[in-house]
């Protein structure tokens, strides 16, 4: 088991130099280092960021995660996003995948809904839903 453990740390120390899952990013934003593919297709996109200001999106692109769909893989290349890009919980929802997080450093994972089945033995202790924007 500590040799899954130490496989599963190196592909998240892999991703975490370049992104980090984002339940609060209405899109997935990336910055222009990390790695990605070119569309050439301009983004409109304009961003509130945490300090309060507004940032506009200069192109859409793809992460270059191919194992996803295209659709959860689109991604606003933000040029003032300045610590990590960010994946979108979101976006992620919307193309068909279910996100877990796991207690304390569990770290997440990310699902095809088709292929979990999640068994609940008492009910929510908290309840959201996603409103207008999709948060």
């Amino acid at each position: 088991m500590k040799w899954a453990r130490k496989i599963r740390n190196r592909r998240l120390a892999k991703l975490s130099k370049s992104a980090v899952i984002d339940s609060g990013a209405t899109s997935s934003f990336w910055r222009e280092e990390d790695p990605h593919v070119k569309t050439g297709v301009a983004s409109n996109k304009v961003v509130m960021m945490p300090t309060g200001n507004t940032a506009t999106a200069s192109e859409k692109g793809l992460m270059t995660m191919n194992g996803l769909k295209e659709e959860a893989r689109e991604i606003d290349v933000l040029p003032d996003l300045k610590h990590n890009s960010l994946i979108s919980v979101s976006k992620l929802s919307d193309a068909g995948y279910t996100t877990v997080f796991q207690p304390k450093d569990g770290g997440v994972a990310v699902y095809w809904t088709d292929d979990i089945v999640i068994h609940v033995k008492k009910e929510a202790v908290l309840q959201g839903w996603r409103d207008a924007t999709g948060l």
